[in-house]
């Protein structure tokens, strides 16, 4: 019992359908504070100060979320609260907000007896026919003949507003009013007229408290007034990650850490496009199809397509620039459209109104955009014909060999990308290779290995090219040791690949000067996946009886174990005068280690290491 009289209620409430698919998640990820910032306004509502909060973000940032979830979470509290959802059918509907509110108080349908019993029990004053059927047909219980007159009568607002004052005041004496509109842009201007007029006559002790999302990208027909505005964005990677938890468990789906990866970065913090990619998932699994994650999931797919219809005659430089990337240039753009500059800075205007695209700052001059989210690229992309797809991938690679040459070697990955987009697979594998190694280079080792997947899969359309599907074997054995480590199945699979595609074409026998480098490096790789399955700690007491570095070890050990073809005496002076060839000519800068050449030069020392790695027997 508070001070005022009333009876606050605080009792457990037992949920129903918590594990199953329908039950809604338990906290929302990233929202915490947007969350909080809601139940202080009700709080402050609640004790007679009249708030107005708007919700703002863009597409897919959980607006609708955020509000659902307060809206179940006061359920069981000492507040009543109107849900109205809006769709872009709402604003033919007119005085949705007044039908909606009215009908919610009376919890029934609405007629004439029930509004004249309304207007008793709230003491309005009797009207005149002519304005009680005005009123009545603004509520919509009366056949209306001219729509538009209807909507911008200046007296029907009136009659609603004083209407809608009166219920409110009379609701807020005994629970605290939450009138929430989710999606506020596709109201109807005379609710926006009718808001208006509540904010400005209602007063500011009474317990009423307006909650509404809106996207942000248009200004409303009408000025409303807003004590609070939240705006949600983007979560983070950590955000990202607890949700894609809460979302695998919810739909009971494994997710293996690069699936996760995947998923986390082309969703790109957007909580919507993550749900609905673990919910496609979770259907493909169900329904017994392989999961193809690089396919963007059907509905997804429409609900982004719809934002790029919006541009109607603009389309078809949103497919131009989706060819181009998700980042692209203007005078790329200019280029490949062949429209005129002012027309094209038209079309850049309007796609970005729209939220599609944004322009880069850049100090160099140039002038840069990007999409604002890579699967809106994606959905403009597949919503261009295939046949004109390559044809615009065809016309880039032209230009850029032509005019923009020296943006190749600063992009490798994205020309490689234009390359088997335009039917040249192996010139694309080639450039793919180059992307990869310039990534292990800086250590981004990530893009490395998307960059060898794409080109391994566009050597599937070549035949005749081992060398290259060799080497890209070993780049993407390299990228995934360094992200998963040495036991990594990745690489193990990688170097066995590379290993069966050397020993069948003939080309792993040591004698090739020119192929000792390739060779080497797959033997190395997968004999150091072989070699981590070993004891370590034999590993580590034969170093330290030998005393030399770890790092050569681990050099001895990656060599020696996979050349080895039986475990005898005779083979290890074989493989150690093998292993002395391979060690001066591939690795020189290791070369000089005193200890290392006195170990290879060494049958018995040699014999030790075979003892210690359990190859022979000991002595």
């Amino acid at each position: 019992m508070a001070s005022d009289g009333r009876v606050r209620l605080r009792a457990l409430v037992l949920g129903l359908n918590e594990g199953g698919r329908d039950a809604l998640p338990p906290s929302l990820v990233g929202r915490e504070t947007s969350l909080r910032t809601l139940r202080d306004a009700l709080a402050r509502a609640g004790i007679g100060l009249r708030q107005s909060v708007l919700v703002r973000g863009a597409s897919g940032m959980g607006k609708s979320a955020l509000m659902v979830g307060f809206r179940q979470l006061e359920l069981s509290r000492d507040a009543a609260i109107c849900w109205q959802p809006t769709t872009r059918l709402s604003v033919l509907d007119p005085y949705g907000v007044a039908r909606t509110l009215v009908g919610w108080y009376l919890k029934q349908p609405l007629t004439v007896e029930a509004i004249h019993e309304l207007q008793a029990a709230l003491e309005l004053d009797q009207l005149t026919p002519e304005r009680q059927h005005l009123l009545e047909e603004a509520l919509g219980v009366h056949e209306v003949q001219e729509i538009t007159q209807l909507a911008q009568s200046g007296e029907a607002v009136e009659l609603v507003v004083m209407l809608l004052h009166r219920l409110i005041e009379r609701q807020a004496t005994t629970h605290t009013l939450v009138l929430m509109v989710d999606d506020l842009q596709w109201l109807d201007e005379p609710s926006f007229k009718v808001l208006a007029g509540l904010q400005a006559r209602l007063p500011i002790n009474t317990a009423f408290m307006l909650v509404a999302s809106h996207h942000g990208r248009e200004q409303l027909p009408v000025k409303l007034h807003w004590d609070q505005q939240i705006s949600l964005g983007n979560l983070d990677t950590q955000q990202s990650s607890r949700l894609l938890s809460q979302l695998s468990r919810r739909y009971r789906i494994h997710l293996s850490p690069r699936l996760r990866n995947q998923i986390i970065e082309r969703c790109d913090g957007v909580p919507l496009y993550m749900q609905e990619i673990c919910r496609r998932l979770d259907m493909n699994r169900r329904e017994g199809r392989s999961v193809q994650f690089d396919e963007l999931p059907k509905g997804l797919l429409g609900l982004l397509a719809s934002r790029i219809d919006q541009l109607e005659g603009d389309r078809e430089i949103a497919h131009v620039a989706a060819v181009l990337g998700k980042r692209f240039r203007l005078d790329f753009l200019l280029e490949c459209s062949g429209w005129e500059k002012g027309r094209l800075n038209q079309a850049l205007e309007h796609m970005r109104v729209l939220e599609i695209v944004e322009p880069v700052d850049k100090e160099s001059g140039e002038h840069e955009y990007q999409f604002s989210h890579q699967l809106l690229q994606e959905a403009a992309y597949l919503s261009c014909p295939r046949d004109v797809r390559v044809k615009l991938h065809q016309q880039v690679v032209t230009l850029i060999e032509e005019r923009f040459p020296v943006w190749i070697s600063r992009h490798p990955g994205d020309f490689a990308t234009h390359l088997r987009r335009s039917g040249h697979y192996a010139r694309g594998a080639r450039y793919f290779e180059l992307a990869a190694r310039e990534a292990l280079k800086v250590s981004a080792n990530r893009t490395a290995l998307r960059m060898a997947d794409f080109g391994l899969a566009s050597l599937r359309h070549v035949e005749h090219e081992i060398e290259r599907e060799v080497s890209l074997l070993t780049v993407r054995g390299q990228a995934a040791f360094s992200l998963e480590g040495h036991g990594s199945p990745t690489a193990h699979e990688s170097f066995v690949r590379a290993r069966e595609l050397l020993r069948e074409s003939g080309s792993d026998r040591l004698e090739d000067p020119e192929d000792l480098e390739q060779i080497f490096l797959v033997k190395w790789g997968f004999g150091w996946a072989a070699a981590s399955a070993m004891p370590m700690r034999m590993l580590l007491h034969w170093r330290r009886r030998s005393r030399i570095s770890l790092h050569a070890l681990k050099i001895l050990v990656i060599v020696v174990w996979p050349i080895m073809p039986a475990p005898t005496v005779s083979t290890g002076r074989v493989a150690s005068s093998r292993l002395t060839t391979i060690w001066m000519k591939s690795t020189p800068q290791c070369a000089n280690d005193d200890r290392v050449a006195a170990v290879l030069r060494s049958s018995a020392s040699f014999g030790r290491l075979l003892s210690g790695l359990g190859a022979l027997p000991a002595g």
